[in-house]
């Protein structure tokens, strides 16, 4: 959230579900946005302001913040996890420098080689203090995928799903759908998940006890 005094960040972020139609209309807003950065598969985005990571089917990936910057990440396997843990080390050091950190890890249908990435990538962000929230494990619809933007303005993840990859909208409005949607779920103190448009408190939502 924008502290209305100094527009620099609080702590807390919304992550916020959003259909394919209003996400199309956040990308738009992002290239309108200096330091901005699009990443893609196995890319480490540089630290900027503003990103998006998209079509995250049996990839982990999202970002950490702190207040003024952010780093993006979108990864597939354990093996580019580990190929480039010194670049995302460096950077999440930088920001850790610069501020409190806080971050979203999202994606990853729920497979093996999933799990494999997604505890390499743990493993390298446990040596940082990073409320970090999570948004992961599709259930397997084939090619169900996630997508994930943040921009500084709002200082919100904005999040949308699919059911098969570059293919229709889940529209995911119900807690149910949610929860079904997702095997892991952990909303931080420092955030707030927005749900059709409502707060949900995240003792209704977190099926896991911490993300680390």
């Amino acid at each position: 959230m924008i502290n209305s005094v100094n527009k620099s960040l609080s702590f807390a972020s919304r992550i916020e579900l959003i259909n394919c139609n209003k996400y199309s209309q956040i990308i738009e807003r992002l290239y309108k946005y200096p330091e901005t950065e699009i990443i893609n598969m196995n890319e480490v985005s540089g630290i900027c302001k503003n990103g998006d990571t998209s079509a995250m089917s049996t990839c982990t990936g999202g970002g950490v913040k702190n207040n003024d910057n952010i780093v993006l990440f979108h990864l597939s396997r354990d093996i580019h996890v580990e190929g480039n843990k010194a670049d995302i080390e460096q950077k999440v050091k930088h920001l850790q420098e610069n501020g409190a950190l806080s971050g979203l890890i999202a994606g990853g249908e729920f497979y093996d080689i999933s799990l494999d990435c997604l505890n390499a990538f743990k493993s390298v962000l446990k040596n940082f203090k990073i409320n970090m929230s999570v948004l992961w494990g599709h259930e397997p619809y084939g090619h169900s995928g996630t997508n994930v933007s943040y921009v500084r303005e709002d200082d919100a993840w904005y999040v949308n799903t699919t059911k098969n990859f570059w293919g229709r909208d889940s529209h995911i409005k119900t807690l149910a759908e949610f929860k079904k949607f997702y095997k892991y779920i952990y909303i931080s103190e420092a955030d707030t998940l927005v749900l059709d448009g409502k707060n949900v408190s995240r003792e209704k939502v977190n099926s896991i006890d911490k993300p680390f």
